[in-house]
């Protein structure tokens, strides 16, 4: 029976991914600031755009793009990186379909949640409180420096008193979010959002698909 439930924050209880593309807008903005040379702004948008569908995160996209057009990666890379991470388009962000419902029915049953995202744990928190998530319904927020949550959830479950039969990990990545949960014998539920389908993981793979976090209701009653 799980007892606890570990969500990742971005592209899973958040929908970080449809605001996202104002902020390559912003990173071309600032490279061509700082001298790159493009021929047409709206087609470097949606080259830009077009490779980080496919990239695993932001710095290797925009490597991947200045390479394409034989600009100095080393130059600008961390230009255009730095203008999407420092881009405020937090208001825009909203929680993912039944992200909210949901919250409001697990948190009466006495099940523990607890979020481990990657990011400054301020501005995470400040996301889920845009978004009206409320951030007490969480025994544990944590926030991690790199994309190995495995330690996190050891300790986490460590902490709450739950073993890993117990509890329930959920998240867009499968490689970052849900591969340190099968590793530490969690069960496991994968959000196809965002990042997420650009290498998703087989069926075969995880315990769990979840459309709509209202489902999750249903995993935990059974």
């Amino acid at each position: 029976m799980i007892k606890l439930v570990i969500f990742d924050l971005d592209d899973c209880l958040l929908d970080t991914w449809a605001s996202f593309s104002i902020t390559i807008r912003a990173a071309i903005n600032a490279m061509v600031d700082a001298g790159l040379k493009i021929h047409s702004f709206d087609e470097a948008v949606n080259r830009l755009e077009e490779i980080n569908n496919k990239s695993k995160n932001c710095p290797e996209a925009i490597t991947r793009y200045l390479n394409e057009i034989g600009a100095d990666a080393i130059k600008y890379m961390e230009v255009g990186k730095r203008a999407i991470y420092d881009f405020n388009f937090d208001n825009r962000i909203k929680p993912n379909s039944g992200v909210v419902e949901m919250l409001e029915k697990l948190y009466p049953l006495n099940i523990d949640l607890a979020i481990v995202t990657r990011g400054g744990k301020e501005r995470q928190m400040k996301r889920m409180e845009i978004a009206g998530i409320d951030k007490t319904k969480f025994k544990i927020i944590s926030a991690v420096a790199n994309y190995d949550k495995t330690e996190s959830y050891q300790r986490i479950m460590e902490e709450l008193g739950h073993s890993a039969e117990n509890t329930l990990v959920v998240g867009d990545r499968y490689e970052t979010d849900l591969i340190p949960g099968k590793k530490l014998g969690t069960k496991v539920a994968w959000v196809p959002k965002g990042r997420g389908n650009i290498n998703p993981p087989k069926k075969e793979d995880v315990d769990y698909v979840i459309e709509d976090f209202r489902e999750i209701l249903e995993i935990v009653e059974d």
